[in-house]
């Protein structure tokens, strides 16, 4: 019904800015992967409703797997750490932690090297199978140039 009344870009765009509104309060309402659910039926609308790609669409609300990094965020590795580092400022940054990162035993880091941590927050969130320490529902960089270090023990990631 709403294309027809005002077309299918200005629904694509409602779900888009849908989606968005599940991303923001994450953490806030309702369970967070009930949450994820709603803004994934709402990203896949707007792609449905357009010709952009699923990773551009994506690209806009956040980092869904460790193979589809957005431009804003990149990753590295050694020995003992995994490095995300926020390079890019832009309106909403998620950083999903995933289980296989996790299961590494390796130390995470999450830094801001964008300078831009009090503008737009830097939000951390546990993906599937991963629990922070004491059921926290996420961690938030606000600060510029904010860091945010994690490490595996017991199951957990324990913030230090």
């Amino acid at each position: 019904m709403m294309i027809k009344i005002w077309g299918a870009e200005k629904a694509r765009d409602y779900c888009l800015m849908t989606a968005f509104k599940y991303r923001m309060r994450l953490g806030h309402k309702d369970a967070i992967d009930q949450e994820l659910k709603k803004e994934k039926w709402y990203l896949d609308k707007a792609q449905e409703l357009s010709n952009q790609t699923w990773a551009e669409a994506e690209n806009k609300v956040f980092a869904k797997t460790p193979d589809s990094l957005p431009e804003w965020l990149a990753v590295s590795t050694n020995d003992t750490q995994i490095i995300f580092r926020v390079i890019e400022n832009c309106l909403n940054r998620i950083i999903i932690i995933h289980k296989e990162y996790v299961d590494s035993g390796k130390e995470i880091m999450l830094k801001d090297e964008s300078g831009t941590g009090s503008q737009n927050n830097i939000t951390v969130v546990p993906g599937d199978g991963v629990k922070f320490e004491g059921d926290l529902k996420s961690i938030i960089i606000s600060q510029d140039y904010g860091c945010v270090r994690l490490r595996p023990h017991e199951g957990e990631l324990l913030q230090f």
